[in-house]
């Protein structure tokens, strides 16, 4: 399969927590590890985002963080963009990139971030009700940086 880029306007970084969606020609990218990236696409609307997820879920923790920081907000931000910009959200796709396995002590540790992070947002996908969410997953073991782009011609 051949990629094609294309010239973009601008590129927007994510750190760990934060997230984009839109429908501009730009491209989105971040750096993952243990972290997953929750990447939203409509190839209909030419619209999507990306959530740079660091934490499964909130837990007890009262601390505000950005809207991608847990996999349990970061879909239902998305969802709630395309449904601000007047997107259908069942036109959209997930994929979920990431999850590495940092540290060899975690490789059957029930600690593993990365496997629990993407454990959690196949989990909120599969309770949304838009079936469209879960139809492909892509998953990188290793650490990685990825990038998504954004294009509308």
């Amino acid at each position: 399969m051949m990629l094609t880029l294309h010239a973009t306007t601008h590129s927007i970084s994510l750190l760990p927590g934060e997230s984009y969606f839109g429908c501009d020609d730009e491209q989105v990218e971040t750096l993952l590890g243990s972290c997953v990236a929750l990447v939203l696409w409509s190839e209909l609307d030419q619209a999507g985002g990306m959530s740079h997820v660091v934490l499964p879920e909130r837990g007890l923790r009262s601390i505000q963080h950005g809207s991608g920081y847990f996999a349990t907000e970061a879909l239902e931000w998305q969802l709630a963009q395309a449904q601000q910009m007047g997107l259908q959200p069942c036109r959209f796709e997930a994929r979920i990139i990431g999850g590495g396995c940092m540290l060899s002590s975690d490789v059957n540790n029930s600690f593993n971030v990365g496997a629990r992070n993407i454990i959690k947002v196949r989990s909120c996908s599969h309770n949304t009700r838009y079936p469209s969410l879960m139809k492909m997953w892509v998953v990188i073991s290793a650490a990685t940086s990825i990038s998504h782009w954004l294009m509308v011609h």
